[in-house]
């Protein structure tokens, strides 16, 4: 997530609870994508 940001994507709020683990973000363009946290 931190190389999105700096690469200048911004944080969305569309509702999502701390408990979903997914962040929602939008790049520059405005386009979002969510990120979840991977397992290993």
């Amino acid at each position: 997530m931190a190389r999105a940001l700096v690469l200048g994507a911004s944080h969305v709020d569309v509702g999502q609870l701390p408990e979903e683990g997914c962040v929602v973000l939008a790049g520059p363009e405005g386009n979002e994508f969510s990120i979840a946290p991977t397992t290993r």
